[in-house]
């Protein structure tokens, strides 16, 4: 595909991280070359009124610079140890040609960073691939959320987006266990890490033994 031709789809699942949420948002698309390709996805719990209403806040300006509305989806309230259900929610949505996962406090950092991802991916049309972005999110300590994706062929395959809560750890040992291919686009996504957030309290860090045994998942 062509850099002008391909459509790539983000979302983002967020609970009242306003700020963060539409900090994250707007730093992908105004360093994106071809921001109108860009399909924003953000999911919040039906009970979550913040997250939509800060949404309505900045669509005026999304819309301007991208030509489109941010599909904003609303779910039941599935809670931090099945962020899959959200995600595989989205996959229903998405019409991109690849699906890209950041977390509602991640920060792209690179001018173009659209390019690069699309250039990592034109071997592989034909095939479902992993998205590995190349950046500190993804390298660097403490080991919280990292950032991926997945092309549409994937999605065709497979009918699925990911399997697990924590899809940073599912997707590279299911990788290790197949012959899927992987890209790794190098653009900069930082990430905030506040490990004091109510949200990784709830999740990672409350150190409480979850009702899915590691690996469990509804596929």
């Amino acid at each position: 595909l062509e850099r002008n031709s391909m459509k790539i789809s983000i979302y983002w699942i967020s609970r009242k991280r306003t700020q963060e949420l539409c900090y994250s948002i707007s730093s992908f698309v105004q360093s994106a070359r071809n921001p109108q390709n860009l399909e924003i996805i953000v999911c919040h719990d039906d009970d979550d009124t913040e997250t939509p209403d800060g949404l309505s806040k900045i669509n005026r300006i999304v819309k301007k610079v991208t030509g489109n509305d941010i599909v904003v989806l609303s779910s039941v309230r599935h809670g931090y140890w099945y962020l899959d259900r959200y995600a595989n929610y989205i996959g229903t949505k998405f019409t991109g040609d690849c699906l890209l996962g950041p977390n509602d406090d991640m920060f792209c950092d690179t001018i173009y960073w659209d390019d690069i991802l699309i250039d990592s991916l034109k071997d592989y049309t034909e095939e479902p691939v992993f998205i590995w972005p190349e950046c500190s999110t993804n390298t660097e300590p403490p080991w919280m959320p990292r950032m991926y994706g997945i092309n549409k062929k994937w999605y065709q395959k497979t009918k699925n987006v990911y399997s697990w809560y924590c899809g940073d750890v599912y997707f590279p040992k299911l990788i290790e266990k197949t012959k899927v291919r992987v890209a790794h686009p190098k653009f900069e996504v930082h990430h905030l890490r506040q490990v004091d957030d109510s949200n990784y309290s709830e999740g990672r860090g409350s150190g409480a033994k979850n009702t899915r045994e590691r690996f469990d998942d509804d596929v």
